[in-house]
């Protein structure tokens, strides 16, 4: 028989100190909101040697990806709608979901376009 705590969990310390005896837990929405969580899960349960990737890091990842994405028709907006928890917790957070919600949105923007956000993710690492 398999056990599993379904939801509930939002850091690394609560799904440790819940997680044992157990087979698996759900993080989905709190992975969604903050999609760190996954990267120091990461870190602490499978490959302590992994480097977690800095927001800018993954922003030149989405970028190859959306160029993909785009020439089979997909918008940009059908991404970066999804990472709006990239910047949770960090100064430039604010400013990171309303820049992907007015400027990323709008229809004509290419993948590109998320490199104009970068200034935004050095304000948020500086912090």
């Amino acid at each position: 028989m398999t056990t599993v705590l379904n939801g509930g969990l939002s850091t690394l310390a609560d799904i440790r100190s819940h997680a044992i005896g157990l087979d698996g837990v759900m993080v989905g929405r709190a992975a969604y909101h903050r999609p760190a969580l996954l990267a120091e899960l990461e870190q602490a349960l499978i490959d302590p040697s992994w480097v977690i990737p800095q927001p800018w890091e993954i922003v030149e990842r989405v970028v190859s990806y959306a160029k993909v994405c785009a020439r089979r028709g997909i918008r940009l907006h059908s991404i970066t709608r999804h990472m709006h928890g990239l910047m949770a917790g960090r100064e430039g957070a604010r400013a990171w979901r309303r820049f992907l919600s007015d400027v990323a949105a709008r229809p004509e923007s290419v993948p590109e376009t998320l490199y104009s956000a970068l200034p935004i993710l050095n304000q948020g690492i500086a912090a």
